[in-house]
């Protein structure tokens, strides 16, 4: 069968309602079951491949119906090309006096959201980089939103003047206190997630704050850096990634720079996501014993 062709403001995708206008609705399920067409909300399909992360943004506010969606959190992070983890429903945000269940592949936020806080993306309402952030910042795991808004303070995405501003615009919004925290608590010098949970939670076990990437000259005279660092101790801690260190030659590279670093006084202790997240209390303990704590 052949496809009209998807009206001017649908963002390239195709509406149930309009098509079984023009076909047979037994037609329109058959395209399905032979994938001429993929579903990519209720209601919503696309011919041909899969959607991507603007379409599926689109087709999420555009099967609220009834009400101004707005893409936000995960999916107006993926949208907007910011450090989120891959998965999960998409998001929207609808007025506050709106209610919709949850789906599966949709969760609704309601919230006030300012004009100055919104996009229009050639019809696609999404929220803005530190609006987003902020969204992220009351609602994910917090390493995960602290290492959003480091990654977006480093690519000169967002300022911290203009989270600060998102910030006081949400005032009243569940979890806007949790964002300002987060949002205070982001380094942009962080090398990795992990990195940024290993500090987390030292900070939030009462420790002092390390030095994030602590500038140090090797032994053969070349520069090198340390995740973190009590810099007065010379007690230094690197974090191993999973992704980052999954091949040898990177492990390879970490050790003869460790190494190096030894050489220069400071005692390198090294962690993976293991120690961090699944024997958190003696990843605790031994930077406690490490700096005398």
């Amino acid at each position: 069968m052949s496809w009209f062709e998807p009206q001017p403001g649908d963002g390239g995708l195709l509406r149930r309602s309009a098509l079984i206008r023009l076909e047979d609705p037994t037609l329109v399920d058959k395209a399905l079951r032979q994938k001429q067409v993929v579903r990519v909300h209720r209601g919503i399909y696309k011919e041909g491949e899969p959607p991507d992360d603007r379409e599926r943004a689109w087709a999420a506010c555009a099967t609220v119906g009834g009400c101004a969606a707005v893409a936000s959190h995960r999916t107006a992070a993926r949208v907007l090309g910011l450090e989120v983890p891959a998965g999960g429903p998409d998001e929207v945000t609808i007025p506050r006096c709106e209610r919709r269940p949850h789906r599966t592949d949709l969760r609704f936020h309601t919230s006030v959201v300012a004009p100055e806080d919104v996009l229009d993306l050639d019809g696609l309402r999404v929220t803005t980089v530190a609006r987003t952030l902020v969204d992220l910042a009351r609602t994910e795991e917090e390493y995960r939103a602290v290492w959003a808004v480091e990654r977006a303070l480093l690519r000169t995405r967002v300022t911290r003047e203009e989270l600060d501003d998102a910030i006081r615009r949400c005032r009243g919004t569940p979890g806007v206190l949790r964002a300002r925290r987060l949002v205070a608590a982001a380094r942009p010098l962080s090398g990795s997630p992990l990195e940024t949970a290993g500090r987390l939670a030292l900070v939030e076990d009462g420790l002092e704050e390390p030095e994030v990437q602590m500038p140090i000259t090797r032994a053969d005279g070349r520069n090198a850096y340390v995740d973190l660092a009590y810099r007065r101790l010379r007690k230094g801690f690197e974090f191993d990634g999973r992704s980052e260190h999954g091949m040898e030659m990177a492990v390879f590279e970490d050790r003869d720079r460790e190494n190096q670093i030894v050489l220069r006084d400071l005692t390198i202790y090294r962690f993976s996501w293991f120690d961090v997240f699944r024997r958190r209390a003696q990843y605790l303990r031994t930077v406690r014993g490490a700096i005398g704590a």
